[in-house]
Order: structure tokens, then C-alpha cells, then sequence
């Protein structure tokens, strides 16, 4: 039997929720439920990665310092992600980066 959401009336998008309405059982996928923008799903890898490179300071709200108005000018002049920059910085790296190793274990 496959579940389809009663909102969309699609079958097979992943994961569904059901809550109770007016004593009759619901059953809603994530997107209906949460909204598109807010499920990691949708994103791809590229994006994620970009956002897993956004600085600290600027998650945190902080006011950016001198050298990191510099830095995310060179990146808008060069139309560069913080996630481009990492992977430019780690292709230049003398000592390379482990992560394909880690990606080889898990």
C-alpha cells in the first residue's frame, strides 16, 4: 500500500507526518507540512556544502571585520561561493585535505 499526502495528492516524496483534524487522521509529506525552503532535501550537494562553509561570524549575526569585507569582496569580484573558495584552497594545498578519505569510511 503506498502513502499519498492528502494535500497534494502525490505518492513516493519520502517521509510523511499524520496528525489528527476534526477527529479524521491526516497524513501530510514534508513539503505540504514544513513548506518547500525549509526541507534540507531539495538542496544540492553544491548548496549544502556552501552553506556548511559559511562563516562563523556570519551565522552568528556578527559585525564583519576589515579583512572579511575584503575576503567577501575578492569572492563577490571573482563570483565565488565560500564553499569555491574552499575547494580552490584545498585543490592549491600542499597538504591535502582528508575528506575523500572520510568519505571512503563512511
Amino acid at each position: 500500500m503506498k502513502i499519498s499526502c492528502d494535500t497534494c495528492k502525490e505518492t513516493g516524496k519520502g517521509s510523511y507526518t499524520t496528525r489528527w483534524e476534526d477527529g479524521k487522521p491526516v497524513t501530510e509529506c514534508d513539503e505540504c507540512r514544513y513548506g518547500k525552503g525549509l526541507i534540507r532535501l531539495g538542496k544540492s550537494d553544491k548548496r549544502i556544502f556552501d552553506d556548511i562553509q559559511t562563516p562563523f561570524w556570519k551565522i552568528m549575526g556578527q559585525k564583519p571585520k576589515p579583512k572579511d569585507i575584503r575576503y567577501e569582496k575578492y569572492l563577490k569580484d571573482h563570483n565565488m561561493t565560500y564553499g569555491d573558495a574552499v575547494k580552490l584552497r584545498n585543490i592549491n594545498a600542499t597538504q591535502k585535505s582528508s575528506y575523500e578519505q572520510f568519505k571512503k569510511t563512511h
